[in-house]
């Protein structure tokens, strides 16, 4: 696997928790945020739809980056973009899931 994530830019490899956690492995990119319209300009660049929510400063959940699936977690003054699951398996980390975040950071360099 780190042959693999070494081709990336931005994403680096999570292993999962295990046990009654019942997450899997992933491939996660973390940025700082100052305040709400610091989270708004960056999610804007980002390409990410703003979650609508009741408490924008605590979300969770699944959403696109373009075409792309991600998962979305906003806590703590952070952005959290999770990639996993685009084979299908959702516990462990592939080519497609690499290939899924060579083409996040192929377009927010246009």
């Amino acid at each position: 696997m780190e042959e693999l994530t070494n081709q990336l830019k931005y994403f680096t490899f999570k292993h999962a928790i295990g046990g009654h956690a019942n997450d899997g492995d992933s491939l996660i990119w973390k940025l700082s945020f100052e305040d709400e319209a610091d989270l708004m300009q960056k999610l804007q660049k980002l390409g990410i739809p703003f979650p609508e929510s009741e408490n924008i400063l605590n979300f969770y959940g699944y959403t696109f980056i373009g075409i792309e699936k991600i998962y979305l977690s906003i806590i703590n003054n952070f952005i959290q973009i999770e990639v996993f699951g685009a084979n299908g398996d959702l516990y462990s980390v592939s080519d497609a899931d690499v290939a899924v975040c060579k083409r996040i950071e192929v377009n927010l360099n246009k």
